[in-house]
């Protein structure tokens, strides 16, 4: 019965370098099989076509995707855990009496947290381009409001007219 086949240590630190992403697969390749040191005369298309070789190996590209997921699961707990702790330490600040003045900051804390405070800004799509258009749906609103111009005229003050002698004799300037 053959042993099934598993990857070198040089092709595991490529994966490695690889899953870590800071480097160009030329470059991991580069470091885990260390081409320069050996021979610094190897072409850099001779790496790049090497390192690609070695990212179409099945093998190699599982442990690549096993390496990632691995670190981005990571990220997640990491991150779910920072939340969680800070969560956890402002509800103890709220219940605390002792926390003082900084409940209020804490209780502020905890809702942007959860969401709380996220905005949503509400689109209104402009139908109306023209200024008659405008006019006649602020009419209209007017109108619903009993603030039309039938009843506007009706409970309108009376206008002076300047040029008359309707007005209270100090403001006469003869």
């Amino acid at each position: 019965m053959a042993k099934p086949r598993q990857l070198t240590s040089k092709q595991q630190h490529f994966c490695r370098l690889v899953a870590k992403g800071t480097m160009s697969q030329a470059a991991c390749y580069r470091e885990a099989f260390d081409v320069g040191s050996r021979n610094p005369n190897t072409k850099k298309e001779t790496q790049q076509a090497a390192a690609s070789r070695l990212m179409q190996d099945s093998m190699v590209r599982a442990r690549v995707d096993s390496l990632i997921k691995a670190k981005d699961l990571g990220v997640i707990r990491s991150t779910i855990s920072a939340k969680t702790r800070i969560l956890e330490r402002l509800d103890e600040a709220i219940d605390d009496n002792e926390f003082g003045t900084n409940r209020l900051r804490a209780l502020e804390l905890y809702a942007k947290c959860c969401g709380l405070f996220s905005h949503s800004s509400l689109t209104v799509e402009n139908k109306t381009s023209n200024p008659e258009s405008v006019a006649a749906l602020l009419q209209a609103k007017l109108d619903q409001l009993g603030l039309g111009a039938s009843s506007a005229e009706d409970s309108a003050p009376p206008m002076l007219d300047p040029s008359s002698d309707d007005r209270p004799a100090d403001d006469k300037l003869n």
